[in-house]
């Protein structure tokens, strides 16, 4: 049995959980704000169930938890095992508090990167404030990198006209041991800031990742991101309508997306965007396609796109884009041939690891089946 409650903190810009029980013992992670926190413990469900449903049947959970997010927890639950059948269902031991009323705040997260970007700009005539987190693409411990990332989303939250709420959190120190990020987490993360911030936001959107014919499981998706949400604060998937190059595309035109945006997680601490990564390179190649690299103040304008080779094994978002960046420089005439080779290279080497799996897979099945013939 595993018990989640709150820890009690020094001031009211702290919040902070403990999971005790685990494998390894007790855990702990905290969160802290430049804002007031909501310390009644409705943020924990979403913070711990899929770390919960990879290693516990039951859990009791000592906060009051609101009762529109429990029942919503238990769809999510319904969601997340049908993707993924290596978690299973938790039975949570809980006593709901009463329903709350939503602040008519409006939040969206905001880290700088294009989703988030396209959001704000999009959003903006609904937005009241933005939601910057250190602590889940930048590491908690890379504090170089958090203050310069904190430091740009602080500017271009200015000029953008909107005020920006600032969390760090050491929560990943807990879920990384359990839960993949990309695939279960990180949308369960962002609800549990969403749901700390109840008393300046009852709404709060959550940029998405994919356009919709794309869809595939993913921690943060527009099936389970509303899920997360309670009686106090409900969450809106966003941006579904378009794919990452074609948002590129959208918030080219706007000179502050062009001065701030951040999109990278791999830089070595010192610059702003390395320029050399896989998802710097990315974002390279669809400025490249729109004619707008050299608009762009804080990515390289020239790239070595034979770099994208070290891609051996692409991730489904990656193969994704690859595919949409080269119809966006098709149809724009952009010749580019170096970098279409090395698109096109992705793409083959994604087509070659999936006809791998398959055959593995009718190999062990196969497999299976000779030894249950040779049981019989």
């Amino acid at each position: 049995m595993i018990h989640v409650r709150s820890i009690p903190t020094p001031g009211t810009r702290m919040a902070s959980l403990e999971l005790s029980g685990m494998p390894d013992g007790s855990c702990q992670a905290t969160y802290w704000a430049d804002v007031t926190l909501d310390d009644r413990g409705h943020a924990w469900l979403p913070a711990s169930l899929p770390i919960l449903m990879r290693i516990a049947e039951r859990a009791t959970f000592d906060d009051l938890l609101d009762p529109v997010g429990l029942a919503g927890s238990e769809r999510a639950q319904d969601l997340l095992i049908g993707w993924y059948p290596a978690l299973h269902r938790v039975a949570i031991n809980a006593e709901t508090g009463e329903s709350g009323s939503p602040h008519p705040g409006v939040g969206c997260f905001f880290s700088g990167g294009v989703d988030s970007f396209y959001s704000a700009i999009v959003r903006s005539a609904q937005i009241t404030h933005l939601i910057f987190v250190h602590g889940l693409d930048v590491g908690f411990d890379d504090v170089r990198r958090g203050e310069m990332a904190l430091a740009a989303a602080r500017a271009a939250a200015h000029e953008l006209g909107k005020p920006l709420i600032s969390v760090r959190t050491d929560i990943r120190r807990v879920s990384d041991r359990w839960s993949p990020w990309g695939e279960e987490y990180h949308g369960a993360a962002l609800a549990s800031v969403g749901l700390l911030l109840s008393e300046h936001v009852g709404h709060v959107i959550v940029p998405a990742t994919y356009q919709t014919p794309d869809m595939s499981p993913w921690g943060s998706h527009p099936k389970l991101d509303p899920l997360w949400s309670t009686s106090r604060v409900t969450f809106e998937h966003h941006g579904v309508e378009l794919t990452r190059t074609e948002k590129i595309a959208a918030i080219t035109p706007n000179d502050i997306a062009m001065r701030y945006l951040r999109v990278c997680w791999e830089g070595d601490g010192e610059a702003y965007n390395c320029g050399r990564c896989s998802k710097c390179l990315r974002t390279m190649a669809s400025l490249r396609a729109y004619r707008a690299l050299d608009a762009c103040a804080t990515l390289p304008h020239q790239a070595d796109w034979r770099l994208l080779r070290d891609v051996r094994k692409p991730k489904h978002y990656e193969v994704v884009d690859a595919k949409a960046i080269l119809e966006a420089l098709a149809a724009r005439g952009v010749r580019e041939r170096g970098l279409r080779r090395e698109l096109q290279g992705m793409v083959r080497r994604d087509r070659l690891w999936r006809s791998a799996r398959r055959l593995r897979a009718a190999a062990r099945t196969t497999l299976k089946r000779v030894r249950v013939r040779d049981t019989e």
